[in-house]
């Protein structure tokens, strides 16, 4: 990860009151080469990448009432500096916490960088934690406070270059719990309008299951049981008419790695919330297709019907296309 630019402003409101919010700016922005500074950032963007608890969206159309993306796209157009983006930003997101009672506050990270040669922002809100350390003359143990990223209140990250292409879900955001939403005032800030096409979503799913089993080389009957262990977990969620937890079915794929999925995941940039209801159309591809009887057994991937293996239900027939090699040899031999 290299990191192009970073800031951290406070802003704070008391709970239950709305008008008085304030803004303490950083006057600089952070020495990216500082250790204490690449630790900190180095661990946000890795919290972020690592919950499983996101959810995925575009910006509203209308820059006025959602004027974030405007910002954003001066700073990368190069109409103002990485400072004077983040001190705009922090104005809307005053204006939109004086509309949320509950909200107050904290201090937010804005961090550019780049990660597989992408450019990345990634905007989180962050609380303080009390903690303890040692004074290396007297060796005494005093107090001090953390920044908290391992409980993230409020985040977000735009995948710069998505954005650009009009490729959609360029937006991921962090939610608090599964099938929550983020605080709506965090989520007007940044002018979210989030995906929910359950079908799309369920491909998503698909094709991360496939990619996933795909680069760890698995042999084919190892990547068919984490395909059925994953179509028989939506067909359970779909009977119970609940939503899936990705969290739950990481684990169901890779009990002793359960995040390995996930990382799988968001290393390729893929789609996938937390939670949805999966729809069976896109997921039952996941299940093969077989029988036998004393004499035959067929099995093979359900997405090859219709195209190598074309199926006459009047006359109870299999038309088999394209021969696996191996099997066209052994019947040319005889």
């Amino acid at each position: 990860m290299d990191i192009v630019s970073s800031i951290l402003h406070k802003i704070h409101k008391d709970s239950k009151q709305t008008k008085v919010v304030t803004i303490t700016p950083r006057k600089s922005l952070f020495d990216t080469k500082d250790t204490a500074v690449i630790d900190l950032l180095g661990g946000a963007v890795s919290a972020f990448r690592k919950t499983s608890s996101k959810g995925y969206a575009v910006f509203q159309k209308s820059v006025i009432a959602y004027p974030f993306s405007d910002q954003l796209d001066k700073y990368l157009t190069n109409s103002c500096d990485f400072m004077a983006f983040s001190v705009s930003a922090m104005d809307i997101l005053k204006a939109q916490m004086t509309k949320e009672a509950l909200a107050t506050g904290g201090y937010i990270l804005f961090c550019h960088y780049k990660l597989n040669q992408s450019d990345f922002l990634l905007i989180m809100q962050l609380k303080i934690k009390p903690g303890t350390g040692i004074d290396e003359i007297t060796l005494d143990v005093m107090e001090n406070i953390n920044l908290d990223i391992d409980h993230l209140h409020e985040a977000a990250r735009i995948n710069v270059a998505n954005w650009r292409a009009a490729d959609g879900k360029y937006i991921s955001f962090v939610k608090k719990a599964s099938n929550s939403q983020p605080t709506k005032y965090f989520r007007d800030f940044i002018g979210c309008d989030e995906f929910e096409d359950a079908k799309a979503q369920t491909n998503e799913l698909v094709l991360a299951v496939e990619g996933y089993c795909d680069n760890l080389k698995l042999t084919l009957e190892q990547a068919n049981e984490i395909k059925e262990k994953v179509f028989f977990y939506c067909e359970e969620k779909k009977k119970e008419g609940q939503p899936i937890s990705l969290a739950a079915l990481a684990t169901r794929i890779n009990e002793k790695d359960p995040t390995a999925f996930i990382k799988y995941i968001d290393d390729n940039l893929l789609a996938v919330p937390d939670s949805f209801d999966p729809i069976k159309d896109a997921y039952k591809h996941l299940k093969r297709v077989g029988g036998k009887d004393k004499d035959l057994t067929i099995n093979f991937n359900r997405s090859l019907l219709g195209k190598r293996v074309v199926y006459d239900k009047v006359k109870g027939e299999l038309l088999i296309k394209q021969l696996p090699q191996e099997l066209k040899d052994e019947l040319d031999s005889n």
